[in-house]
């Protein structure tokens, strides 16, 4: 090895990373002063306060697939909804009787700390003082900040579930109106189609021509589209058949009465 071949040069660490544990910000937090004191205590019991109600168990592998797997239909996001705001009614709730206990605590506590001033006329003044402070404890409450936040969660959260099912519903549409508009061509096509479908073109087929002529500008359909199964209709005793017999299942269905 050659003695002449020297180390390479360590890599200095640039200036404003010098004594801050290799981050840009301070790796741990300010001193509290003593006018941050209140802002101090406020922070411990918001973080306690977090702690104790705020947990959540992680949920189980198979619970997280399952939640994974969920299609998104409007019925699911408006589902999700509700239960949002109710969540959102029971956080607000727990919120309200916690810094209201904090809200009296603190308004007893200032109470206590003002001596009789029938006894010294030199604290008047310290009692006004007092009688206009009561009023800004609910001002000066961390629960604003507090509520604040929770609520600005809450609306974020629910503009994205409207955003969703606004493209839900959109997506249901555009499916319902390319399902309504196709009309089936053959006997086999119209026994696989669902059963809203084959009601509707039950109705169509049984139908006169006036108010044939009614659907296909109702539904978009175009007359060319309409006569091979017309034809099979006509000619088909046993398919006539099964087109009444759906249509009487899905009337006699939609009207218990008519059930014999």
């Amino acid at each position: 090895m050659d003695d002449n071949v020297s180390a390479p040069p360590l890599r200095q660490p640039k200036q404003q990373y010098l004594g801050k544990n290799g981050f840009e910000v301070r790796f741990n937090d300010e001193p509290v002063t003593d006018n941050g004191l209140a802002h101090a205590l406020n922070r411990h019991r918001a973080a306690n306060h977090t702690l104790q109600t705020k947990g959540r168990p992680i949920p189980s592998l198979q619970k997280m697939q399952q939640m994974a797997s969920v299609i998104a239909t409007p019925s699911t996001i408006r589902e999700r909804i509700k239960e949002l705001q109710e969540e959102h009614l029971d956080e607000l709730s727990e919120l309200y009787d916690h810094h209201a206990d904090d809200y009296e605590q603190d308004a007893n506590r200032f109470y206590s700390s003002i001596d009789d001033d029938t006894q010294y006329d030199s604290y008047k003044r310290l009692e006004g003082f007092y009688e206009q402070h009561q009023h800004t404890l609910a001002k000066t409450s961390p629960l604003l900040n507090a509520y604040n936040e929770i609520r600005h969660i809450y609306l974020t959260r629910l503009l994205e579930l409207q955003r969703d099912l606004k493209g839900a519903e959109e997506r249901e549409a555009t499916v319902m109106r390319a399902e309504t508009a196709h009309f089936p061509r053959s006997s086999v096509e119209f026994r696989n189609a669902t059963r809203p479908v084959q009601t509707r073109v039950a109705r169509f087929l049984v139908a006169d021509k006036p108010t044939q002529e009614k659907m296909l500008d109702e539904f978009g359909w175009a007359w060319r589209a309409t006569e091979p199964l017309m034809a099979e209709f006509t000619k088909d005793a046993t398919f006539a058949e099964h087109v009444r017999a759906a249509l009487e299942y899905a009337t006699t269905s939609a009207d218990p009465r008519l059930k014999r």
